[in-house]
């Protein structure tokens, strides 16, 4: 297996300049051209400039939602989309388009992917760094409330990082949450599904 037979899915409300320096990030380091799925969740028509730039400039493909509909729905969206489109990819990597994470953290969980291709691996993030207090404190607490009730141990249980196996794609269409709630939800049911986690720092 090799790093393109990862597909990217970027979801974006209402994204600023910090998407497009991720996409060059990305077009100018690849060895070879990832396929790229931006979901457009309903930012609106002053966006449209921006989105049209990410499809033109970075051959992204480009789907959109009319109205938000949330974190959670662009990310089935895009799975949806993936296996329809993409049947032989080995798997998806998730990163969020406000440039907390970068192409080298990318690069890092995909390495990791590509020893453990049937693990969930999360990008995790440093709190020291430029986390705003809010989320630190929601995920130290949802962190804490998750390893008491499941047993699943995690630092970062918010990260939008993630390298999702391929073959685990049709059941997270199932899992419930359209918005932040079906991130965690999709950790529930990894335990649910017997589906390892590992972290990358």
């Amino acid at each position: 297996m090799m790093f393109q037979d990862v597909v990217i899915v970027i979801p974006a409300y209402e994204p600023d300049d910090r998407l497009l320096e991720l996409l060059k990030n990305i077009r100018d380091k690849e060895n070879q051209m990832f396929d790229i799925i931006l979901v457009d969740d309903g930012s609106g028509a002053d966006f449209a400039p921006l989105f049209a730039i990410a499809q033109s400039n970075y051959a992204c493909h480009l789907q959109r939602h009319a109205d938000n509909k949330g974190k959670g729905r662009a990310l089935k969206t895009a799975i949806s989309y993936i296996l329809d489109n993409f049947p032989n990819a080995k798997g998806i990597v998730t990163i969020d388009s406000d440039g907390q994470h970068t192409y080298e953290d990318m690069m890092k969980c995909l390495a990791e992917f590509l020893q453990h291709p049937d693990r969930l691996v999360l990008g995790v993030r440093t709190f020291e760094k430029s986390v705003p207090l809010r989320s630190k404190f929601g995920n130290l607490l949802t962190r804490d409330v998750l390893g008491a009730m499941t047993g699943v141990n995690v630092s970062d249980t918010q990260t939008g990082l993630r390298v999702i196996p391929m073959s685990w794609l049709p059941k997270l269409l199932t899992v419930e949450g359209e918005r932040y709630d079906f991130e965690m939800n999709m950790l529930l049911e990894a335990k649910e599904d017997n589906i390892l986690i590992c972290e990358v720092g």
